[in-house]
Formats: C-alpha cells, sequence, structure tokens
C-alpha cells in the first residue's frame, strides 16, 4: 500500500491535468500553424487559424463520437458503482 501510494501522491503533485494538457497542445498547434502555414490574403492569419479551430470543433461527427465517448464513460462509472459489480470485483481481487 505504500508503495501505491507514494506513486499516487508523485503523479498527482507533477502531472499537470487533462485540461492543462489540452490548453497547452492546442496553443503548440496553433503556434506551428501560425508559423508553418501561409496566410489568407482575406483575413488575418491568427483569426483564420482560430475559425479553422473552431470548425473542427463542431464538426458534426466528432461531435457525435464525443457524445458516445461520454456514453460509455458514465455508464461504464455508474455500471462499477452498482453493488452486483462492487460484489464481482472484490471476489476477483481477493
Amino acid at each position: 500500500m505504500k508503495l501505491t501510494r507514494s506513486i499516487e501522491v508523485l503523479f498527482s503533485r507533477f502531472l499537470p491535468s487533462p485540461f492543462s494538457i489540452a490548453i497547452l497542445l492546442t496553443l503548440v498547434t496553433m503556434g506551428l500553424a501560425y508559423f508553418f502555414t501561409e496566410a489568407p490574403a482575406n483575413e488575418s492569419h491568427a483569426l483564420a487559424i482560430l475559425s479553422y479551430w473552431e470548425t473542427g470543433i463542431w464538426n458534426e461527427a466528432l461531435l457525435v463520437f464525443a457524445y458516445q465517448m461520454l456514453l460509455i464513460l458514465v455508464l461504464g462509472h455508474i455500471l462499477v458503482l452498482s453493488k452486483p459489480m462492487g460484489f464481482l470485483i472484490e471476489a476477483l481481487t481477493d
């Protein structure tokens, strides 16, 4: 137990949150797009990159996929917290 607790403390202290990782990756990607792509003729380069990012976020196929992943996570969490699954998990881990 001490080993797993120390690993948990180590990861929680030094590993950033998923949200901050997503923000960091977004900013890095936008920076790379700014420096390695050509600016459009009719609008600002930064605004064009933001426009492409917004278009990608609201892509219908990606929203369907995200909703399916959300359902998998929520329903899986509910299933694991149920009493029958709790008994099964305890039996398997003993």
